[in-house]
């Protein structure tokens, strides 16, 4: 008896006359998910990796000012304008706080007013400052400070320097896109007790060289300037180092204490909403958002393929800024703060190092605040735990 031939599965389908409908089907997956992912993958060079120096927009509006209570609208532009805590106001030529929230109707928000520099008045083009301190340490704090040079391998990079008389210094990295302004908030706490502090800036700031590659690094670039400050500092007569990260801040410190040799030089460590790993955060942020024309949200699968031409186009090494193997290294103590609102830094990364390290983490979820909003939402508790960890440090 004659053995039938085997029909192959696509075989089927042309029988079926099928073929053509599912290998429409499957091209139009692949446009769907490619497009997609070079789209995501735009996203990722022009949000994440590209330098930008540009102002954030003054968004919001002083509606009427009575006495210390000021309205302003333009809440759905700016949810820190009805988040509790301190924030700074500013306007083109003037600089305040504001504090509790007195009254919220609609898109208005009506607040206690601080005002430090000139004076707002109705009409006035306001915009949120995270930092909530304007200049620098003189003019935010009274603090005696100078501008020192940090020989960087790229050229020259500034610094505030100010004075202590205890052996061990403390050294601050903002993060992407920020400026020195941002360790303003936590500065007073380290000089109260006597430390000498060291503001550091780094490649692609406004006032430094950009890395070679025109992009940031996550700390696979930056963790050598870091490293340049804490010659510095050792230099000068150091024998100790604490590091203070802010967001991608965080993740240069993580970079430096996984590559640099002196690393050992480093007692402590305060972390405020650390990227802890560039991927993740890329998915987070995507989780959030949804697709252009469709308005559906964006598919895992799609972020993936993103990722892939994006480590491609714009030489990415998603393992490198993945500091999360590291954490298991660490042997000194570590002061841990992130908002349990933080729209950019997925707030499960410091949950998750807070869980595996208990031996050294001392971790604060901030009920409510956003992204490095943990002062911002109670400066007394960030202070007074700040003030806690920075006292064992005795020389």
């Amino acid at each position: 008896m004659e053995e039938r031939p085997k029909k192959t599965w696509w075989k089927f389908l042309v029988q079926k006359r099928i073929l053509i409908p599912f290998a429409s089907i499957v091209v139009l997956a692949a446009v769907f998910f490619f497009g997609g992912g070079w789209y995501f993958s735009n996203e990722i060079e022009s949000g994440g990796l590209s330098y930008d120096y540009s102002p954030s927009e003054f968004n919001l509006e002083i509606v009427s000012i009575d006495g210390d209570q000021v309205v302003i609208s333009g809440l759905s532009e700016n949810e820190r304008l009805g988040k509790p805590g301190v924030w700074g106001l500013e306007s083109e030529n003037v600089y305040g706080r504001v504090f509790e929230i007195t009254a919220e109707e609609g898109d208005q928000v009506t607040r206690r007013l601080v005002t430090y520099e000139g004076a707002f008045n109705s009409g006035d083009d306001v915009r949120i400052d995270t930092y909530s301190y304007d200049v620098d340490p003189a003019v935010a704090h009274d603090l005696d400070f100078e501008t020192v040079l940090v020989g960087g391998s790229l050229g020259e990079l500034p610094a505030w320097l100010v004075p202590g008389n205890r052996d061990t210094w403390v050294i601050f990295v903002h993060g992407r896109r920020a400026s020195r302004q941002e360790a303003l908030r936590l500065l007073p706490v380290a000089v109260e007790q006597d430390f000498t502090s060291l503001v550091i800036s780094f490649r692609g700031d406004r006032d430094v060289d950009p890395d070679p590659r025109g992009y940031y690094g996550y700390g696979v670039t930056e963790w050598p300037d870091l490293e340049a400050a804490a010659q510095y500092a050792i230099d000068n007569g150091a024998s100790g180092l604490i590091l203070v990260g802010y967001s991608m801040g965080g993740g240069i410190v993580m970079s430096f204490m996984a590559h640099s040799e002196l690393a050992d030089q480093v007692v402590g460590l305060v972390l405020d909403a650390p990227m802890l790993d560039f991927g993740l955060t890329i998915d987070h942020n995507a989780a959030s958002k949804d697709l252009p024309l469709v308005g559906l949200p964006v598919p895992g699968p799609m972020t993936d393929i993103a990722k892939w031409i994006a480590a491609t186009r714009f030489d990415i090494d998603w393992e490198a800024t993945d500091y999360t193997d590291e954490l298991e290294d660490l042997s000194v103590p570590v002061l841990l703060f992130h908002g349990e609102q933080d729209p950019t830094v997925p707030v499960k990364s410091s949950r998750d190092f807070a869980e595996q390290r208990p031996d050294i983490v001392s971790y604060t979820e901030c009920e409510g605040a956003v992204h490095v909003g943990c002062w911002n939402s109670n400066p007394t508790r960030y202070e007074s735990a700040a003030s806690e960890f920075l006292a064992q440090f005795k020389d």
